[in-house]
């Protein structure tokens, strides 16, 4: 016996057969039981989801000897030769290559005549949104009001196409996609029928891969089965067709998760190597990540992330943020979108697992408004926190002290007067009562005791004057650091050299630090 395609074999013949588009199958089923079709039908859908096998049940079921019924017979003559499209009286055309008014004015001279055999004279015209202008105002009064006979149904992937005269003077019926999961129970009841083994994940990449088409589905399914030895599995469905495989992707993403870009471009070198294309690495990449992002929602459906949660490694699953998935998953979308103008896809392709590998470090606006009010804070409170950002390794490293988070205890030893400890806690308090005071101490280019004279060096008399004009509130704060008894001493240190090194104190290396700059000595 000849081999037939399965989407022939599972075409289905009769409304009751139809399956993920019950409101058609239901709304035409009632009109053929009370007798109410209409004299014209537009049909509109993606492909493959059964406009053309609905027109042609639609046929079988006006013209059954049994009819009209929602459920023909399929062994009456009529019913055979629609079957097998040789009825006189079910013209089928195909709207892309009958574009014209004159074949539009041919089919106005044929629908005079009565129908042959049948009960009804039944045109299926394809693709009717590639007709010309012309041709659709030809149909216009024809199926307006055709001779009681004649059912016209026309059929389009692009109802948006069709004039709204025509729209206005049929019957419309959407056609939806079908689910993954239906696709996959239809394909598991193909293999049956069949006598196949297969992986349940080999089907479901099958069905997600279709993208809702039954027909695509099962096209893919006989070229699958055709290369398949005994049992079809997602491993060598990866291998017969050049994919990059759930294995490959998910070490490659893992690598770069962990930062290491040498291992992460070997993975790259080896999978492109291997025959795999970038067009298809890509795509592979994005999908993992776009599923990636959907676990960080909390989704966990088996259909839509096309494997089961347990199949994606757990770390690769905690390592990044949501936001950080979204950013990586759209960059994947725009490389893919832009590679085709790209001076080498390669190239393009390694920038991003580069860009992956520090997906860590990136930060989002929300984070980096965040990170600028923690600074801003630290800079007005004088409360430095140095784990906000890395300190480079030149710059002088500051440390905060546990005096400087909260008052010294009571029972604690005071700090010694000469260290940089003491001084730190005295700034604090000071710019507790009075921020610019505070702010010119720590402005102080040396400082030294002479007994109990703590003596500061500042640069101009202004800051000089207002440490002087100042003292009593300096000795307070003095006081609350934990030293009793000692006096203040300003002065200005007009023969310094301007060349000189300038002796950074903490607010000027977290300047330092925080804006990447070098001091400019005037």
């Amino acid at each position: 016996m000849d081999f037939e395609v399965t989407a022939l074999r599972k075409r289905p013949k009769t409304l009751a057969e139809m399956v993920g588009q019950d409101f058609v199958a239901t709304t035409l089923s009632n009109a053929l039981i009370g007798g109410t079709t209409a004299h014209a039908y537009l049909f509109s859908g993606p492909r493959g989801t059964g406009k053309t096998s609905t027109a042609r049940i639609l046929a079988r079921s006006l013209n059954c000897e049994n009819g009209p019924t929602d459920k023909p017979c399929g062994t009456c003559s009529s019913c055979v030769e629609i079957a097998r499209g040789t009825s006189p009286d079910v013209i089928e055309i195909d709207g892309a290559s009958n574009t014209g008014v004159n074949d539009v004015r041919e089919i106005k001279d044929e629908i005079l005549y009565a129908p042959q055999s049948s009960s009804h004279k039944i045109y299926i015209i394809d693709e009717v949104h590639m007709l010309s202008n012309s041709a659709f105002n030809a149909l216009l009064k024809t199926i307006e009001e055709p001779p009681p006979y004649v059912v016209f149904v026309f059929a389009t992937t692009e109802i948006h196409k069709v004039p709204a005269t025509i729209r206005s003077r049929c019957q419309q019926f959407r056609f939806r996609l079908f689910s993954p999961e239906l696709i996959r129970d239809k394909l598991v009841e193909a293999a049956g029928e069949m006598n196949r083994e297969f992986e349940n994940d080999a089907l479901l990449w099958i069905a997600r891969e279709a993208g809702g088409s039954m027909r695509d589905a099962y096209t893919l399914f006989d070229q699958v089965i055709s290369f398949s030895e005994g049992r079809v599995t997602l491993e060598g469905i990866r291998e017969k067709m050049g994919l990059a495989g759930l294995e490959t992707t998910s070490a490659l993403l893992e690598a770069a998760a962990k930062g290491n870009s040498g291992e992460a471009f070997t993975l790259l070198d080896e999978l492109v190597s291997s025959g795999t294309a970038v067009e298809q690495v890509l795509i592979e990449l994005a999908d993992y990540l776009r599923n990636l992002v959907l676990i960080a929602h909390g989704i966990e459906k088996e259909s839509l992330l096309g494997l089961s949660i347990d199949r994606f490694p757990e770390g690769l699953r905690q390592t990044w943020n949501r936001v950080q998935l979204e950013s990586a998953a759209e960059d994947a979308v725009t490389l893919y979108r832009d590679i085709r103008c790209s001076l080498n896809p390669r190239y393009e392709l390694e920038l991003f697992i580069g860009r992956l590998c520090r997906l860590t470090d990136r930060l989002d606006a929300s984070q980096v408004l965040g990170r600028i009010q923690a600074l801003r804070k630290e800079l007005v409170t004088g409360e430095w926190n140095i784990e906000h950002g890395e300190r480079s390794q030149n710059s002088p490293k500051i440390t905060v002290s546990a005096a400087a988070k909260n008052d010294a205890p009571e029972n604690s030893p005071p700090p010694e007067k000469d260290s940089d400890e003491w001084f730190n806690l005295l700034a604090k308090h000071v710019k507790q009562s009075n921020m610019s005071l505070g702010t010119v101490l720590e402005k102080a280019l040396h400082r030294q005791w002479e007994d109990n004279v703590l003596i500061l060096t500042f640069t101009t008399s202004y800051e000089t004057d207002l440490i002087n004009r100042s003292r009593e509130t300096l000795l307070q704060a003095g006081k609350a650091a934990g030293m009793q008894n000692f006096t203040i001493k300003a002065q200005t240190d007009d023969s310094r050299d301007k060349q000189g090194n300038i002796q950074e104190n903490g607010t000027t290396a977290l300047f330092k630090q925080v804006f990447r700059g070098d001091i400019i000595q005037g």
